[in-house]
């Protein structure tokens, strides 16, 4: 999956403890970030991708594998 600054995008929460479940299901926001590592840098994924979420005016880390892409959801 590649990953561009400026996507709409959702977290998957399913496994989160429930406080962060509840924060962030359902909500939309845009990758504003995508940081790479050294550990990262010969990988097709960065290490973690920042995600901005308008609703509470923050930008928090995640892993790749937690993004979903909004386009990928409805195809």
């Amino acid at each position: 999956m590649k990953f561009k600054c400026g996507q709409l995008v959702t977290v998957w929460v399913e496994d989160m403890d429930p406080i962060n479940r509840k924060r962030y299901q359902g909500k939309y926001g845009v990758i504003d970030d995508i940081i790479e590592t050294d550990q990262s840098r010969h990988k097709p994924m960065p290490s973690f991708v920042s995600v901005f979420f308008a609703d509470i005016n923050k930008s928090i880390e995640f892993i790749p594998e937690r993004i979903r892409l909004v386009e990928d959801e409805n195809a």
